[in-house]
């Protein structure tokens, strides 16, 4: 299981990434994202993605579990 946070969610979808095809090899992996991240990616893509990285970021949110937020008692 891959757990996600919002910079590289942000990684996979954005244009001119340098890291986004070597992140692709996660794909076929369970990718889970806490819902805090899930918000602010959300939030990234809707005002400042282009139509090119808002489809990506549609693809890549149907692959990706949003998990509880559940902060370690030493957070």
């Amino acid at each position: 299981m891959i757990n996600l946070d919002t910079n590289t969610a942000v990684a996979f979808i954005v244009e001119g990434s340098p890291v986004r095809y070597e992140l692709q090899g996660f794909v076929n992996k369970q990718m889970v994202i806490a819902q805090t991240a899930f918000n602010e990616f959300v939030n990234i893509v809707q005002y400042s993605a282009g139509s090119l990285e808002q489809t990506r970021a549609n693809r890549f949110l149907q692959r990706v579990t949003v998990v509880p937020d559940n902060p370690s008692a030493a957070a």
